[in-house]
């Protein structure tokens, strides 16, 4: 009996565990009910340490998700049942709004949560955003036995896609950060003053590291970067105004490039007199490696840049903030174009 007893007490903590371990990582000292404090719930690393730097001293005031805390890719990530209960709690919703999103909307409508206030980063950018380059649909007709038959000369523009990578540039950042705090003071305006200080300290810091790199790219001995990998640079190469050469215009996980492409890649190494070749964090080298391996001189490098979508709770904990993650790009850049 005292075996049984012993088991099921077991199976209750390695469960209790196990739910803690897959959870999303929390900052909070309270509920939003309790005492008037308010929860904040965002999807990516950003966005988490945006609304870190605004409460400032009041962060433990408040509950702050970030949904993503486990590293998953924004791109394939779909939530769990917890994450859209805290979802449905929350005061405050804070997401991108571009096509990995797409989950949102029916999710916000099945949300019976009217003091909800809701951020789409997308949104704010408006006609800001930068549209992704698109093959046109190739139109068909049926012939009379019902068969499809190609016609040469039509086509349909497809709709529109934008490319959702907005945080990657630090211009950017402060129009988001403004906005996460108008919506913050909507909630707890008894702390505005202290919320509107902190943006202000916050995003000087940001335009800093801007002036910074503008500085440095116009100073910088080359203007190209070449990625053997995935490119969610666009906004921070359009900043900046850089050329850029990537094996996939695409930044989902599941890409593939062909040799023409590397080919391709390792004539621009040599044209631009490259050094280095990028990757984006936690990806596989092999396609930079490739064109490396296809290149006269062979003696080029593979450097990693942070795009901020891969972050872990356990890299927080280590300090990792988002001015943190641009400026070791930053350096990384330095180098590299020098």
């Amino acid at each position: 009996m005292f075996k049984k007893i012993l088991s099921a007490v077991l199976v209750c903590i390695l469960s209790a565990l196990c739910f803690s371990a897959c959870t999303p990582m929390q900052t909070e000292n309270t509920s939003s009910a309790d005492k008037g404090r308010f929860s904040v719930v965002c999807t990516i690393f950003a966005e988490y340490d945006w609304v870190r730097e605004i409460l400032g001293s009041h962060l433990k005031e408040a509950s702050v998700t970030y949904l993503l805390s486990d590293g998953s890719d924004l791109h394939h990530y779909q939530p769990s049942a917890p994450d859209l209960d805290k979802i449905s709690e929350c005061d405050i919703f804070i997401y991108v709004g571009g096509e990995s999103d797409e989950w949102v909307q029916p999710a916000l409508d099945t949300i019976k949560n009217p003091s909800m206030q809701t951020v789409n980063l997308m949104e704010i950018l408006g006609e800001n955003a930068i549209e992704l380059p698109q093959p046109k649909i190739r139109l068909s007709k049926l012939d009379k036995d019902g068969d499809g038959v190609i016609d040469e000369n039509e086509y349909v523009e497809p709709d529109p896609i934008y490319d959702e990578h907005v945080w990657l540039s630090l211009r950017n950042a402060q129009t988001f950060c403004s906005a996460i705090t108008d919506v913050i003071c909507n909630v707890d305006s008894q702390n505005e003053q202290d919320y509107r200080s902190n943006l202000d300290s916050y995003n000087s810091q940001l335009a800093a590291l801007d002036k910074k790199f503008r500085i440095m790219f116009s100073e910088a001995k080359k203007h190209a970067l070449i990625f053997g990998d995935r490119f969610p640079f666009r906004y921070f190469t359009y900043d900046y105004e850089l050329d850029w050469y990537s094996a996939v215009d695409t930044c989902k996980k599941d890409f593939q490039t062909t040799e023409t492409q590397i080919k391709a890649l390792a004539k621009q190494v040599a044209y631009f007199h490259s050094n280095t070749i990028f990757t984006i964090e936690g990806t596989d080298p092999s396609v930079a490696q490739a064109i490396i391996d296809l290149t006269e001189k062979k003696n080029q490098k593979i450097a990693v840049l942070d795009s901020g979508q891969f972050v872990t709770e356990k890299q927080i904990k280590k300090g990792k903030t988002y001015l943190s993650s641009m400026l070791e790009n930053y350096d990384i850049l330095e180098e590299a174009l020098n």
